[in-house]
Parts: structure tokens; sequence; C-alpha cells
């Protein structure tokens, strides 16, 4: 499907929309990545309709501000949905974008039928914080791997790696002053599927299993995917496609 532009008072949203049937599907990506990572979990919902967008100063968005936070996110989502005239959608969200489909949640839960939440950090730690901004630094992605580094600075030509690498660690260094808390997941009663792979060297199964408890079964399930490492390519998508619609066959 072409690239559709969405242009809000503060950035401009790159979206693509399917047609189909049932429950429009909204999938929201993970930090420095874009709408394309979901190529192969799409194709195992291809019937739904599907909503994509890159966030703000990813891919192909841009946007004003020059700092971000998670709830800024939430906002150009619900006006993407307001704009589609889409009433209420099914999230999958991956890593920084479970984060964001729950903050959604939060703020809109008559939008939000239920949210996947693949892989998300959500304990964010001082610890966490530094080492995560470090990993997003320029310099961190050029001595990691010129390849990596080639491949980032492509997929964010729009904003430049330097601007999309700085709005992202925004985004992190923010939760020093404000993030999610269990409690505002279950203020909004959308229930939460909580997706991990066995394998997941970034966000450990300790800590998905530790906000599945401090949520409560009666809101939250839980999916673990055999050999599983934290990259969505390396993800089981038997498994996951599996959980998924036997969630949504309980909510």
């Amino acid at each position: 499907m072409p690239t559709q532009f969405l242009q809000t008072d503060t950035a401009k949203i790159a979206f693509e929309v399917t047609e189909g049937a049932g429950m429009p599907m909204l999938f929201l990506h993970s930090a420095l990545s874009t709408r394309n990572e979901f190529g192969k979990i799409r194709e195992l919902f291809s019937s739904h309709p599907q909503i994509l967008l890159d966030f703000p100063s990813h891919g192909e968005s841009t946007t004003t501000r020059e700092s971000l936070t998670y709830d800024d996110l939430a906002t150009d989502v619900l006006a993407l949905l307001d704009h589609l005239k889409v009433e209420r959608v099914d999230i999958i969200g991956y890593s920084l974008g479970g984060y964001v489909g729950l903050q959604t949640a939060f703020r809109a839960p008559e939008r939000i039928r239920s949210v996947v939440s693949h892989a998300m950090k959500f304990y964010w730690t001082e610890d966490a914080i530094v080492k995560n901004c470090e990993q997003a630094s320029v310099e961190t992605i050029r001595n990691r791997s010129q390849k990596g580094f080639d491949i980032l600075s492509g997929m964010h030509a729009a904003n430049g790696l330097d601007r999309a690498t700085a709005l992202m660690r925004s985004i992190m260094e923010n939760f020093r002053t404000k993030k999610l808390e269990v409690e505002d997941i279950n203020a909004s009663k959308v229930p939460v599927l909580l997706s991990v792979g066995d394998r997941d060297e970034l966000v450990p199964l300790e800590e998905i299993d530790r906000l599945y408890k401090a949520i409560g079964m009666t809101q939250a399930s839980l999916a673990v995917h055999p050999n599983s490492p934290h990259p969505i390519g390396k993800l089981d998508l038997v498994s996951l496609g599996n959980a998924v619609r036997y969630f949504w066959s309980k909510v």
C-alpha cells in the first residue's frame, strides 16, 4: 500500500492502511525502527484491516519537537485513529511499541479492545535508562557495526540518524520524571497479552513475569515463545500467531 502522511501541529506522520474484515489492527514498532519491521507478522493476520505508522522521528515521520515522551507518541497514535475515523482497534506493539500501546489504552480505553505487548521493557530503573541511552548513541551504533550504522542511517534518512537517536534518548530520559505504572494499566481495564521470547537477552522473562503478576491474571495473559531471542526477526511466528488468536478468543 502507498505511504500516506498526516500533518499535525508538531509532526508529519507516515502511515499505511490495508483493507480487511473484522477489528482493525494497529501495529506499533520498536525504538529506532519503522513500521516495516512487521512484514512477516502482518502476514499472520492478513485478513484483518491493518494500520501501521512510523513514530515521529522514525522512518519517514518527522517532528518539530525538540524532545519526546512516550505520551507524545500516544498522542500521535490517537490523532491518526481520529484522522482515519477508526473507533476501536487491537494493538500489537513490539518493545517501545508495546509501551506506547499501553499508554494509548490508558489515555483512551474505549478506543482499544486489547493490547499485545511483545518484548517490552517496563521497569525503567536509572541503570536501565543510562545503559539504553548509551546504546542509542550514534557513536555506539557505529562502533558496534558499520553495517548496522549504514542500515539505520538509511532507515532514518528523513530525520538524520543524529536527530533520530537524540529524540529516542529523550524518550528514555523522560522516564526519570514520568513513566507508566501498573495502576495505569489496571485503570484502563483493557486486556493485555504480555509476550516474550524464552531467550530474550534484553527483556528477561523474569521481568515480564513480574509485570504479569503485578497486573493480575484477570486482565493480563502471558505468552512465552520457544527458541526466541529479542530481535523480532528471530521470533517463533507460529507460537506468536497461536498465542494472539487464543488471547483474542478470550477478549
